[in-house]
C-alpha cells in the first residue's frame, strides 16, 4: 500500500504517525471483511 504524499492526514516530509494509523484502519476493515474480526453486524 503506497501513501502519496496528498492523502488526506499527512504533511509533507512527515506524516508517519498519519500513516500508520491510516493503515491501521486499512487492516481493521480487511480483516472485517475476511471475517477475523467479529462485529456487531457478522456475528
Amino acid at each position: 500500500i503506497l501513501f502519496p504524499s496528498g492523502y488526506p492526514g499527512s504533511n509533507p516530509g512527515g506524516g508517519v504517525q498519519a500513516q500508520l494509523k491510516h493503515l491501521m484502519q486499512i487492516l481493521m476493515e480487511v480483516m472485517r471483511d475476511v471475517g477475523i474480526i467479529k462485529n456487531d453486524e457478522n456475528p
